[in-house]
This record gives C-alpha cells, structure tokens and sequence, in this order.
C-alpha cells in the first residue's frame, strides 16, 4: 500500500519516473497555453493603457521617460511570469514569458537605442560591441531573475490553491471531517476578498494621494492616471499642413555672428531658487519653487542676459536625463551660446498631473498667468536681464514640447522664441502618450482651439508672425509624435512663421534631447543676433 504524501507549500509535484509520451505531450500543452495567457495579459495590459499609466506615473515621480520605460517592462516580465507559472505548474515558461513580457514594452527602446549608438557621433565617442553586449547581458540577467523570483512566489500560490482544490473535491465525495476540509478553501476566499477590498484602495492612494479615504468627499480629484479625455470629440481628425516640409532653418531668420564673444564669460555659474506661494487651489503642494541658472561671469560682471524658461519639469528632471548644468556651461564657456539665465518652473505638486502649462477650464490651476504676470516680472526686477520679448526664449520636451509654442503664440508680447522638442501640438489630444493631456481643458472644445498651437499659428497677425522663431525637433518617423511634427512645422512653413526642423531618430528620449540641445540654442542665439538683442 503506498503511503500518503502532502505537498508543501511552494513544492510543485516530483517525479518519479519518465514522463510517459502522453504525459509529455499534456505538459507541452499546458506549456503553450500557459505562454499565450501571459502573452494576453501583456497585449491587455498594453491595450488598455496600463503601460501607458504606470510609466507616466513614474515620469511624474520624476524618472526620465526611458527609465520610467525600463522599470514598467520589468514590471511587466514579473507579472507575465508569475500569470505563466500559475498555469503551467513550472519553471522553464515563466522564464520564458518574463523576456517576453519585457520585450514587448521595452524592446522597441534598445533596438532604437542601439541604432544611435551604431551612428557615428564625434562628441559622444564610437560604438563599443563589448560595452552593447554587456548592456543586452545585464538586461536578460535582470529580467530573468525578476521572472524567477516572481515564479517562486507564484509557485506558492498555486500550490495552496491545489490543495485547497483538492480539499473542495475531497468534500465534495465525502461529508466526513466537514470543518477540516472547509478551513483552507475559506482562508484561500477570505484572503481573495481582502485583496478584493484593499486593493482599490491602495490604487486610489497612489493615484490620488495616501490620505485620499481619510474624508469624505462628493467627487474624486484629479489623479495621476485613468480617467477617458472627454475632449476626444471636439478634436480634428486630421490636421494642416502635413506635406512638404523643408528641413532646416527659414531663410534670412538668423544671424550667426557672435557678439557675445566680446564679454564672453569665465567663472563658475550658480544655482540658486525662489519660492512663490502655488499658483492653484488643492493639489499637494501650496508653494511652488523655481530653480535659476545664473551663468558663468554673473556674479563679478555688470552685463545683462537673455532668459530662457523651462516649462513645466523641475530642475531635478533635467539634471538626470541631461546633465544639468555642464552642457550649459560647456556651450557658454565656449562661445557656442551667448551666457544667458535658465529659469525651471515645474508643475510638481498641483492639482493636475500634466498641467499642460495652461490656466485650467475649472480655475484651479493658472500656470500660464503665473509664468507670464508674476515668474517673468520677478526675474527682471531681480536679475540683470534683457528685459525684452526678443530676449526670451521658452524650451520644453514632450509635455513641454506642447507648452513652449502654446505659450509663445498666446503671449508673443512677453517671449520672442521657443524650442520644442519632442512635443505635440493639439491641446487636449488622447492617446497612451498624453493621458492627462485632456484634463486641464475639461472638455471644452473653445478652450481646446484656444490652446493648440497647430491651429493657433493659422490666425497669428503678420507683424507678430515675424518676430517669432520656433525651433522643433523629434523623430518624423515615430507614430505619435511625428505626425504631430510634420502637421506643425507644415503650418509654421506655409504661414511664414520663422523656424526651424530639427529631425532626430533618437525620437522622444534624453538621449535624442541632448543631441539637439547645443544646436537648438545655438539657432535661439542666432535669431537674437538677426533680432538686435546684444546691440
């Protein structure tokens, strides 16, 4: 008679001989079915705009967009993994389901990030095989173990959830030792119904804040993520100006002689910060602080500067994914760039995740009025600037991107130029790249008109046309973002607005940014020189 065993928690089923071919068979089966059910959580997760959300949130909370990339598709590799093992019952699909899993959100970035990296860049040095292939090593590594460690704890799972299966089936035959068999299925329950309950919540306090349920109250506020952008309606299907772009710089908009070389600067520059009481009502935050870049020279000299305003990330975003400040003060120092003061104005801590830089429909958020009747009036008074339009400039990436050329065309008697990379240009726009884009706009369609500038660029004055320059980089080839280049800088070329295109594969990433970064400044200067501003 054989002796009764029981399973451990955690232990999956040990053999004791050779799999027969049917068995083999079955447990191929369930292999296979086990990998295309952790395929199906991996498409529903993308489809749905859970990828999209969590790496936003991250975004928020300060990682560059890359970064953020790279820790939702690790994420992922746990998740798909651990859906693998509770199906197949064993090691080798989960594994094989995590780098699938991480492939599927972060493979499109390496293989575009191993393409920059195959083209020659004399400031950023040549290719290195060995330096690509210990990257793709400490990848797979990573990603494997992450699988495995979730398969563990899955494993786990399944077993008690097999045993308690099996105490279900055992009672089901027979009415004898009730209340023994019942306790594991009701505890399996119990712990499902608390998870049930909690987990909700947990969601809420990270999408909303921790104290979200401590009150009560009749509407949620704005989170990081969720929510369906009412204003997808109101917006056009197609947009202007897609066709025949001409890549470069207007004729005639720009003068590259060097003025500044006459006071270029030496010295060290200086970070310093103002806090102004918050420009919005709720949020998480009641002060807001603006970060300032005082250039080399600043401190001993008697000149005066241009400005340029970053909009809406913080210093601290800026100093992770660029390096903030030496490239400043490599283009300074070497007369690349008349020395110039950089103002940070982030939107951390409002009511809105993405603020879009805007004064919201609802009055809750006034970005753009800060900025433009409380930061720039405070910096004039308190720097030596040069306290014309044509002395300042706006820069943004990706939301950013958005709020540079809004801003300029809705305030051109306060800043003369913008640079946008990687941006898009239809205020309110839904996609898994914008999902908070829509919120500060409330579903109004006047005010969704009112703030993007693809349309905003078409009844522009001639006399506020010319004294305007933009410059726009990105890659024309990504889904999202290129066409939103191609329509804009199509409209700016056809209303004769000054500008100038800037195409980068690097597409939406920091390393993208700091390939364009020196240039984009460089055509800036060159418009204040065409503009008189160092006269």
């Amino acid at each position: 008679m054989e002796a009764a065993t029981r399973e451990m928690p955690g232990d999956e089923p040990t053999w004791t001989r050779p799999a027969t071919g049917r068995e083999s068979t079955g447990l191929w089966f369930r292999d296979a079915i086990a990998l295309l059910m952790a395929s199906a959580l991996v498409v529903l997760l993308s489809w749905s705009g859970w990828v999209a959300d969590a790496q936003a949130t991250l975004v928020q909370m300060g990682f560059d967009p890359d970064r953020g990339q790279l820790l939702v598709g690790m994420l992922m590799a746990a998740l798909a993994a651990a859906v693998a093992r509770l199906i197949a019952g064993r090691s080798a699909p989960p594994i094989l389901a995590s780098l699938l899993g991480f492939a599927a959100v972060y493979g499109g970035t390496f293989l575009s990030e191993t393409r920059d990296a195959l083209k020659p860049a004399a400031d950023q040095g040549t290719f290195d095989p060995a330096g690509w292939s210990m990257t793709l090593l400490a990848l797979t590594v990573a990603v494997v173990v992450t699988g495995w460690a979730a398969s563990v704890l899955a494993g786990i799972v399944r077993s008690q959830l097999v045993i308690s299966w099996g105490d279900l089936h055992d009672l089901a035959r027979s009415r004898s030792r009730r209340s023994a068999k019942v306790a594991r299925p009701m505890a399996v329950l119990a712990v499902v119904a608390l998870l049930a309950l909690t987990g909700p919540v947990l969601g809420d306090m990270l999408n909303f804040g921790p104290q979200i349920h401590m009150r009560q109250t009749s509407s949620m506020p704005v989170g990081l993520f969720g929510g369906a952008p009412s204003t997808a309606g109101d917006l056009p299907s197609t947009m202007p100006g897609d066709s025949g772009l001409s890549i470069g710089v207007s004729a005639g908009a720009t003068d590259r002689a060097r003025p500044w070389e006459a006071w270029r600067p030496t010295g060290s520059a200086t970070l310093t910060s103002v806090v102004f009481p918050a420009p919005w009502v709720g949020g998480t935050a009641t002060t807001l602080k603006a970060s300032i870049y005082l250039p080399p020279g600043y401190a001993t000299g008697s000149q005066r500067y241009p400005v340029l305003y970053e909009v809406p990330w913080s210093l601290y975003l800026w100093e992770g994914g660029l390096g903030f400040p030496a490239p400043m003060d490599s283009l300074i120092d070497s007369g690349l760039v008349p020395a110039q003061i950089v103002v940070f104005i982030s939107e951390g801590g409002g009511p809105y995740p993405d603020s879009e830089c805007a004064d919201s429909f609802d009055g809750r958020e006034h970005y753009e009025s800060f900025l433009v009747h409380t930061v720039v009036p405070y910096v004039d008074a308190t720097y030596r600037t040069i306290a014309t339009p044509a002395a300042r400039a706006l820069l943004g990436v990706s939301q950013g991107g958005f709020c540079a050329p809004n801003l300029l065309f809705r305030n051109p008697d306060t800043f003369g130029q913008a640079v946008s990379f990687s941006g898009y240009f239809i205020a309110g726009v839904a996609s898994p790249q914008t999902i908070n884009a829509w919120r500060p706009f409330g579903g109004n369609s006047a005010l969704v008109a009112a703030n993007s500038p693809v349309l905003e660029a078409t009844h522009l004055p001639a006399d506020v046309r010319n004294h305007l320059f933009l410059v726009v980089s990105g890659s024309l080839s990504d889904g999202f973002y290129g066409p939103q280049i191609r329509a804009f800088v199509g409209v700016l070329q056809r209303e004769g607005i000054p500008d100038a295109l800037l195409p980068d594969p690097g597409g939406h990433s920091w390393p993208a940014f700091r390939d364009q970064f020196g240039p984009a400044l460089e055509l800036v200067a060159a418009r204040q020189v065409h503009l008189g501003v160092f006269r």
